[in-house]
């Protein structure tokens, strides 16, 4: 297996800038700073905030130096719990939900309509397994913060 090779400061500033800027507009978005057309939205504005919120957080992410790993873990933490958020809304949340689906095989591709309970079931699944890895990762975050004498360049 090939050893990863690291990221070069101006890659982690590149993808940073643009993951950061993809999630802006979304969070403007939720937050009335840009107006959506009429009935555009057919999430509550803190799911679709929260969905910009990911975005934003995982460019930060690639932005903060690797020394700062409190900071990091904590970013991370709101990170994967937004995330999951978004998932767990749809799966558990109210209102009607619309699913389509699909296969792809080389080039040949179908795609259907999918039932609401379908829908509901997978990102029930994929909600409840970002959870606990939201979980996982607040418990690990605290454990950094307790931990004595770490050396993060947090405490400096």
């Amino acid at each position: 297996m090939p050893t990863p090779v690291p990221l070069t400061p101006r890659a982690s500033l590149a993808i940073g800038l643009i993951f950061v800027a993809a999630g802006l507009p979304i969070m403007a978005l939720a937050t009335g700073l840009i107006t959506p057309r009429p009935g555009s939205l057919e999430a509550p504005e803190w799911v679709v905030f929260l969905a910009g919120f990911s975005f934003s957080m995982a460019g930060t992410l690639f932005l903060l130096p690797e020394s700062r790993i409190k900071l990091r873990g904590f970013l991370g933490g709101l990170l994967v719990t937004a995330f999951a958020s978004v998932f767990d809304w749809i799966a558990f949340g109210p209102g009607e939900r619309h699913f389509s689906g699909g296969l792809s095989i080389g080039p040949l591709l179908t795609s259907s309509a999918s039932s609401e309970l379908s829908g509901r079931i997978w990102f029930g699944i994929a909600g409840v397994l970002i959870s606990c890895f939201a979980f996982w990762a607040w418990v690990r975050w605290v454990r950094t913060v307790l931990q004595p004498g770490s050396a993060d360049s947090d405490s400096e």
